[in-house]
């Protein structure tokens, strides 16, 4: 009940993915591995040296020798001491796309997660 209590707060339903992925902020890379996802940001164990507001850029590789790479913009909107979620304020090219397939093969629920889908604004293309 707690986690379905998450979902309702969130807008978006988190799904557990791991995967490696980057963070640029405050000039700096970030490495870490994701912990979840949404259409609307994700969680990333690794350096809690950011703030909450940071402006970042996202890459999220999927694969392992030759990874697609998902892109986003956004910025720091939690941290604690394992890492910091990131709120997504835009993606490129293709990247939302690929971000709905990744939530939707791994979702529980598929119907519940495109019809929040279908319910949330669009963000940004760059």
């Amino acid at each position: 009940m707690a986690s379905e209590m998450k979902k309702n707060v969130r807008g978006c339903t988190r799904i557990s993915f791991t995967t490696r992925a980057e963070v640029d902020v405050n000039g700096e890379t970030i490495n870490g591995a994701l912990q979840d996802i949404s259409m609307s940001g994700l969680f990333l164990y690794g350096d809690t040296s950011v703030a909450v507001g940071d402006a970042c850029e996202v890459r999220i590789f999927l694969g392992d020798d030759d990874p697609m790479v998902m892109h986003a913009i956004g910025y720091v909107a939690r941290c604690d001491r394992d890492g910091f979620a990131v709120s997504f304020s835009g993606f490129y090219c293709d990247s939302e796309s690929h971000l709905k397939q990744v939530i939707l093969l791994n979702a529980d629920s598929r119907p519940q997660v495109e019809a929040e889908m279908n319910a949330v604004p669009k963000l940004s293309i760059i």
